[in-house]
């Protein structure tokens, strides 16, 4: 017992230090780390804690809550990138705590520590902690709600159980306050569906509807109701739009096909991906009555399930939709790991799947090392030699290799020491090639450059193109020529006057080129060569930086 909690121990101090370390060094990425951080700060500027606005005008596409931590994180850490991500690391690291606490109660104290390894250390869950975007939010409070609804499940004394269900209600609300009706569809389904299979119906009796929906109102309604009477289009454009419309229909322009997060999930366990045809090899040995006794299992398979399928069914599709099923996920791994462990020996399964994620870890590795080579000419940041990402990729590749020939020999315990080892040298080598592709996807350095060129008092415009990190790092709002894109809502909400001098048409904006003002531009590499067949006959070049131009009329 002593040593189990030692390696608690060591394994929080670990992945508090993995989560944290280095969480300012890379720029703001383009775009949704820049406008997850230009919001709250045009909050703060405005006083306007109701209705979002981004780069000025009104942006509803998202409820406020996390506009509203990150609100907290500027006026604690400042306006900078670690207090952008902060929230986003904390809430990955506090998310292994509850993948621990289930993985134990379900499973028993090794699944829980395995769960651990597992979650911490897979790139999906643990890039996604480093990136100043809603989903990681999202995830946590919806774990939390569903953790508590397993608690209250659990708990055999009544008040216990209104308690812990008290608080599911309220993580549900916070999950809609993140981003939007989800929050309780999500939970909702799952919890139905696990009632019903388990034909646990007695479960409703004792759930606290009453004092439950108050407080889930209590949270979810003043903010709606709030915006709802500040702007009469708010209800149409964030319930239907933004929910029905998004989810049903190509609207978003996200559309993937219908397999798109399969190998998102494979690719984005790595190297623990093997351990999904062991959990598969056992599902033809399963019974009705089996899953109905094993509740802890059907939980998190649900859990995960219905939330991998509603994404799927989804006609919109980014990859960090699914984060949410990543957690339930991650314990069903460290559950048929312990099945390993007991046997101990490998199951046939096991063996493909480990034979399988080998080999693409070897490819990655490999591609690591050729990165850091410094032959990516065409790359930024890749096309000089990096020691570091070069040894990593190389240490990677080494020992994908060792485990594809030696695994069947060793037992699970050492296979599971030395797949952290290489798990952790993953999260490495991502770290490091992190900050070239970031470098190139900012407009950090770009906007520093500009300070010496563009004035205050100067009109800049961006052309076909939003940088969303240059409001942050410039402090102050960019107009834009041509560009309408997930602004196009707020904008039509201006008047004429101003939405001709902040967000003209390409024709308006050529009266405004041609007049004798000083107007300068930011353009895209790929739009640079399309000026004069636009009309813009005439410009200069004051700088460049990756694949933004600074150009001017005069």
């Amino acid at each position: 017992m002593k040593l189990l909690t030692d390696i608690r121990t060591y394994l929080t101090l670990g992945f508090s230090i993995l989560f944290f370390a280095g969480l300012g060094r890379i720029p703001l990425m383009e775009p949704d780390e820049g406008r997850y951080l230009e919001i709250p700060r045009e909050m703060i500027l405005t006083g306007d804690y109701v209705l979002p606005h981004l780069n000025g005008v009104l942006y509803f596409e998202k409820p406020p809550l996390y506009y509203w931590l990150n609100v907290l994180s500027i006026r604690i850490w400042g306006l900078n990138e670690f207090g952008a991500r902060f929230w986003n690391a904390l809430f990955g690291l506090l998310g292994l705590g509850i993948a621990w606490f289930l993985g134990k109660s379900m499973k028993g104290e090794k699944t829980g520590l395995y769960s651990v390894l597992i979650l911490g250390t897979t790139p999906l869950y643990f890039l996604l902690s480093r990136i100043n975007i809603i989903d990681m939010a999202l995830s946590f409070f919806l774990n939390l709600a569903l953790l508590f609804f397993w608690i209250g499940c659990q708990n055999p004394e009544r008040s216990g159980k209104k308690l812990a269900w008290n608080l599911m209600f309220i993580f549900c609300g916070m999950a809609v306050m993140t981003k939007g009706l989800i929050g309780m569809v999500l939970p909702g389904a799952i919890i139905v569906l696990f009632m019903i299979i388990t034909g646990k119906w007695n479960l409703l009796k004792d759930m606290p509807f009453i004092t439950g929906i108050l407080l889930f109102l209590c949270i979810v309604l003043p903010w709606h109701i709030l915006a709802a009477r500040r702007n009469e289009d708010f209800l149409y454009f964030y319930l239907v739009r933004e929910h029905f419309l998004r989810y049903a229909t190509s609207i978003a322009k996200r559309q993937e096909p219908l397999w798109f997060f399969f190998p998102v999930i494979m690719i984005g366990f790595l190297p623990w991906s093997c351990l999904f045809f062991s959990a598969a090899g056992t599902l033809k040995k399963i019974s009705f009555d089996s899953i109905r006794e094993n509740t802890g299992n059907l939980f998190l398979s649900l859990w995960a399930g219905i939330i991998f399928l509603f994404f799927s069914l989804s006609q919109s599709k980014l990859i960090p939709y699914i984060l949410p099923a990543v957690l339930p996920f991650s314990i069903l791994l460290a559950g048929a790991f312990n099945r390993i462990t007991k046997k101990m020996k490998w199951d046939k399964p096991s063996r493909i799947g480990i034979g399988f994620s080998s080999l693409f870890v070897l490819l990655f590795g490999m591609a690591g090392s050729y990165a850091g080579s410094g032959q990516l000419k065409n790359y930024p940041g890749f096309d000089v030699f990096s020691p570091v990402l070069f040894l990593l990729g190389f240490l990677i590749a080494v020992l994908s290799l060792w485990i594809l020939i030696r695994h069947a020999a060793w037992q699970p315990e050492k296979w599971l020491f030395i797949n952290f080892i290489l798990s952790l040298f993953l999260l490495i080598m991502a770290l490091n090639a992190a900050m070239p592709i970031a470098e190139a996807r900012t407009s950090k350095a770009f906007t520093e450059q500009l300070k010496t060129i563009v004035k205050e008092e100067d009109e800049l415009y961006g052309f076909h193109y939003y940088p969303q990190s240059y409001p942050v790092y410039r402090g102050q709002l960019i107009d834009l020529a041509g560009f309408r894109g997930e602004l196009e809502f707020g904008i039509s909400k201006l008047t004429r006057e101003e939405r001709t001098k902040r967000f003209p048409f390409i024709r308006e904006f050529k009266k405004i080129w041609n007049s004798e003002k000083r107007i300068f531009l930011i353009v895209k590499d790929t739009w640079l060569s399309h000026l004069k067949k636009e009309g813009f006959s005439h410009y200069k070049i004051h700088c460049q930086k990756n694949s933004l131009y600074l150009i001017s009329n005069h």
